[in-house]
């Protein structure tokens, strides 16, 4: 494994067995009130290491912070803000091509869809999955939200939908989900505060709010991305 200075374990792994070996992590170390998370290649794991160093926070009151954020609220303040940039949640068009559930973590492969060679696991303190991006001081950058608002929509989805924090990369965030919605509603819903969360997956990712919905229904993982 590389020398890389990172203020938690890491484990390596090939790309494509990063997702299975994530999960058995999940089982070994839950009785060590660890959890494991995928942080991606060596680039990625430098890029957080710098961004870890930049946002110094106290975790316990960023815990505090946390619980007093109403996702809800949240997400509808940012419509409120800027209309105008919110103003995809209307388009219903769909883009067929885009459209297919997520059933696997992208952190694994390259954008051409092969492996990569080699990513990381870190062990971070649990049991909370939703305090992830607080361990890991993610965010806080152009159009990624503060840490704290991560791990407020985190505990959110956790609740809703049995979505679990299982990458956190240099610029993406990634979920396993339980129990994926499966009304036309729910998912139509789920579609808009991803959406508020994190434009680049609709503007620079499946075309629409519309498409993104659909895709969500039978959906076992979520990719969330910003630019």
């Amino acid at each position: 494994m590389a020398d890389l200075d990172f203020p938690f374990p890491l484990k390596a792994v090939a790309g494509d067995l990063a997702e299975g070996m994530l999960v058995k992590m999940r089982g070994d170390l839950q009785s060590k009130c660890q959890i494991p998370v995928i942080v991606g290649d060596a680039e990625s794991v430098a890029n957080l290491k710098e961004c870890w160093d930049h946002n110094v926070l106290n975790f316990d009151e960023a815990a505090r912070e946390t619980a007093t954020i109403i996702p809800e609220d949240w997400l509808q303040e940012q419509v409120d803000h800027d209309p105008e940039a919110y103003e995809g949640l209307s388009d219903i068009t769909i883009f067929k091509e885009s459209a297919d559930p997520m059933m696997r973590l992208a952190v694994g492969f390259a954008g051409n869809g092969k492996p990569l060679p080699e990513v990381f696991i870190a062990q971070l303190p649990g049991p909370e999955y939703w305090a992830l991006p607080l361990h890991l001081r993610f965010g806080s950058w152009n159009a990624c939200p503060d840490p704290v608002v991560h791990a407020a929509m985190a505990r959110y989805w956790e609740g809703r939908y049995g979505a679990r924090l299982a990458a956190i990369t240099a610029d993406t965030i990634e979920f396993t989900v339980d129990h994926p919605p499966e009304s036309d509603e729910a998912c139509a819903q789920l579609a808009r505060e991803q959406y508020i969360y994190c434009q680049d997956i609709v503007d620079q990712g499946v075309g629409s709010v519309a498409t993104l919905a659909q895709a969500l229904k039978g959906s076992r993982t979520w990719f969330f991305w910003w630019d």
